[in-house]
């Protein structure tokens, strides 16, 4: 579990919370201040899907040891100069000590100026 246990990337995660607009419309607005989260990151899938024209679609699977992840599917995440959402919730594996972390997907939105 070496490899998995040092961490060699990192990922800046911005929470969101939903708050009602002056419209009566929900709003995501920034909560607090960005997280760095040491980690690994491995890429998981990628594809081109034509139907609405050429779109890329990526996903990452990040490996977190020894921290809880601090995120939840509403949040903002920025790694290797994109902008990415967290698919589904985190998953936790705690059955063996050298083995332990937390497993979360995440997708690919769009590149950052």
């Amino acid at each position: 579990m070496s490899l998995r246990s040092r961490p060699r990337d990192v990922v800046v995660v911005q929470k969101l919370v939903a708050r009602t607009g002056k419209m009566g419309e929900d709003e995501w607005v920034k909560d607090g201040a960005p997280i760095e989260v040491p980690c690994n990151v491995y890429p998981a899938t990628a594809s081109e899907n034509e139907s609405l024209g050429l779109v890329n679609s990526q996903t990452r699977v990040v490996h977190i040891r020894n921290r809880p992840w601090p995120a939840d599917q509403f949040s903002d995440i920025r790694y290797d100069g994109s902008l990415w959402e967290q698919i589904g919730p985190a998953v936790r594996y705690n059955k063996g000590v050298a083995t332990r972390h937390v497993q979360v997907y995440l997708r690919w939105l769009r590149d950052l100026p």
